[in-house]
């Protein structure tokens, strides 16, 4: 016991989760279009109700059409496609014959169906209804797109105001970047020189937008436009200027600085991998009140939409990826794109333009050299929009990831690619599903503010020995019982004539978390760790327990 290394291990302790990351692309689902709404968390039939007012795609009776979809998370099961009216809710009809299709294949992401004859409607709606087998028999996922059915073509809406429909032909001829028979998919370039000092790559996605700007060294933004003075360090753990934290050892670290009077941060991720790289953070003591964003007050028509998130959300625990500010970035060669996003729950997360904000990035820069991939980036550290989070001088709630490989990747339990039902889903740079493997993703706690490894003229976080000693965050926190206000406190003695070693665990009422433990591990990782938990249950007693890791 006494040669083990003693460390404050961040951890959940969770019930079953699941992802799904499902969402139309065609017909486009309703807005805001995220993609996880399942049965056991949102209201039916489509996770929330449609606006008064919403856009609506125009179909038109007994035609064919391919309805597409997005997805991430490559779940055991099938889908079906419905024809829906909702208030009061009805299945008019399954266009897929009343069955879960494509079973044996689970990374399938379109269904080609007929749409029925002499059946129109002025408010209807397309829903993709999802299986996740591996969870449950009667667990599902769903997604909705508000649709009109006509008995005959109206050319105004045909190409979704996003090219003109020839009135002889019928056929769509769409603006710049826009591409399909209805112009309904969309591209952030077609050429170089839509890239200003960047270049148009096709990433190979299997959803649109397809081709991306990557930016030469010396630039950024969505468009590659803008001047960056950010240059890759060779070594950032051996630089000053930098603070550096081991966020999973051997695999991912984070260095990161404050500048221009602590007015932005500098933030470098590097990571064993080639795909995609992402950080993130909130402020600690958000509750689940933060995902009733996106809404909007100032939109009566939206209410609905919005009291409905409300009233899912009110008993549901917040978790790891709820209301996250978050940057990801991937490398090409000598290029980069790395981009301001926001995710409000387990979706995959979105560009802040998608939250009504904006990308507030002002620098960036990314390398890949050794079978590392670093990308650095510079933000304010002062937030003004609802989609981002300020940087604070106390502990925040930290989350890492990474993309899965090609043909290396983990889910638990298994998914469709476990079952062999299909292969070759996750693809360099594309932001899918991180996976459930522990090199994958992760969470902690930071204070940016602080240098988690002072030097040694620096007080000290805790006094350790083999006899008595104690740790506790922030560093500066009182730890006497007067005026205690630690967010974790720890401290243990020894009595050596028993060999027994006496703990005492502290957390302050403002914490706002209902658990506090303490990992006792001999190498510093999280699997193999010896735990000791401890919270008050719902008769007000304490419940203290020994557990395994």
């Amino acid at each position: 016991m006494l040669g083990t290394y003693l460390v404050y291990t961040v951890f959940a302790i969770l019930a079953s989760i699941s992802e799904a990351h499902v969402r139309l692309t065609f017909p486009p689902a309703r807005r805001y279009a995220l993609d996880f709404l399942d049965n056991g968390r949102t209201r039916g039939p489509c996770g929330f109700q449609p606006y008064a007012g919403a856009p609506r795609t125009t179909l038109i009776e007994g035609t064919k059409l391919r309805v597409t979809w997005h997805l991430a998370y490559s779940h055991r099961g099938g889908a079906q496609i419905q024809i829906i009216k909702e208030n009061p809710f009805v299945v008019v009809t399954s266009l897929t014959g009343g069955a879960f299709l494509f079973q044996n294949d689970s990374t399938r992401q379109y269904a080609d169906v007929v749409l029925p004859v002499n059946y129109t409607c002025d408010s209807c709606a397309i829903r993709l209804f999802r299986q996740a087998s591996e969870w449950g028999g009667a667990y599902r996922f769903w997604s909705c797109s508000d649709v009109t059915i006509l008995r005959h073509p109206n050319a105004s809406s045909k190409c979704l105001n996003n090219g003109t429909c020839d009135p002889v032909t019928g056929l769509c001829s769409c603006v710049k970047l826009f591409s399909g028979d209805r112009c309904e998919n969309k591209d952030q370039c077609w050429v170089d020189s839509d890239c200003g000092r960047g270049r148009c790559i096709d990433t190979r996605s299997t959803t649109y937008p397809k081709l991306m700007c990557y930016c030469e060294a010396g630039w950024h933004g969505e468009s590659c436009d803008t001047s960056s003075d950010i240059v890759v360090q060779q070594n950032y753990s051996s630089n000053p200027d930098y603070w550096t934290r081991e966020l999973s050892p051997g695999n991912i670290y984070v260095h990161w600085r404050l500048v221009r009077n602590n007015t932005e941060i500098e933030i470098a991720v590097r990571a064993k991998t080639l795909s995609w790289v992402g950080i993130g953070w909130r402020p600690r003591g958000l509750t689940t009140r933060c995902k009733s964003f996106p809404y909007s007050g100032s939109r009566p028509t939206l209410d609905r939409a919005y009291m409905d998130i409300v009233t899912a959300l009110k008993s549901q625990p917040i978790v790891a990826m709820d209301c996250i500010d978050v940057v990801i970035g991937s490398v090409k060669g000598n290029l980069h794109r790395v981009q301001d996003m926001y995710t409000r729950d387990r979706s995959t997360p979105r560009a802040d333009a998608f939250y009504g904000g904006s990308d507030d990035i002002t620098g960036s820069a990314g390398s890949q050299v050794d079978g590392f991939t670093t990308i650095v980036f510079r933000k304010k550290t002062r937030a003004i929009l609802q989609c981002d989070h300020s940087i604070v001088d106390a502990p925040m709630q930290v989350v890492w990831a990474i993309g899965q490989g090609l043909d290396s990747y983990g889910h638990r339990p298994g998914s469709g690619l476990e079952a062999c039902t299909a292969k070759r889903f996750y693809r360099h740079d594309e932001i899918k599903y991180h996976g459930t493997n522990r090199l994958q993703r992760g969470s902690s706690t930071m204070n940016f503010y602080e240098n988690p490894t002072p030097p040694t003229n620096s007080p000290a976080p805790g006094v350790c020995s083999t006899l008595s000693g104690e740790y506790k965050l922030p560093r500066s926190c009182d730890s006497s019982a007067a005026n205690f206000n630690c967010e974790y406190f720890l401290s243990w003695t020894l009595d050596s004539s028993t060999n027994a070693i006496q703990f005492t665990l502290k957390q302050s009422r403002q914490a706002n978390t209902r658990w506090i433990a303490l990992g006792i591990s001999s190498d510093k990782r999280m699997a193999n760790t010896d735990v000791i938990s401890a919270y008050i249950n719902s008769q007000g007693t304490a419940v203290v327990q020994d557990r395994y890791v």
